[in-house]
């Protein structure tokens, strides 16, 4: 085999290293905790689920707010106050250049 040759395996190698893997200590209270959860979603997608897969759902409901968590958040307030508020954001906002 050339240098080249090799060269060129290697490269396509590395190019199917794609993510990287990390070991994290959890309780087994935590541990029986996440795996009900992946199995609920390997029973709801009916395929095998990783750890990993039931992390991002969790994530991703975190994340992702409910529009009616934000109902009569403005109860209470001084509306005046609040828009002028946000006016004043507005005017000082300013778009970075590139």
């Amino acid at each position: 085999m050339t240098q080249s040759h090799s060269k060129r395996k290697l490269y396509k190698l590395s190019n199917l290293v794609t993510s990287m893997a990390k070991t994290i200590k959890i309780s087994i209270d935590n541990y029986k905790w996440l795996s009900r959860i992946a199995a609920n979603l390997q029973h709801e997608r009916e395929k095998p689920v990783s750890l990993d897969e039931a992390l991002t759902r969790i994530k991703m409901k975190r994340d992702k707010k409910d529009i009616l968590s934000y109902a009569g958040i403005w109860e209470g307030r001084d509306v005046e106050s609040v828009r002028k508020g946000i006016k004043n954001g507005w005017s000082s906002w300013k778009i970075r250049s590139v």
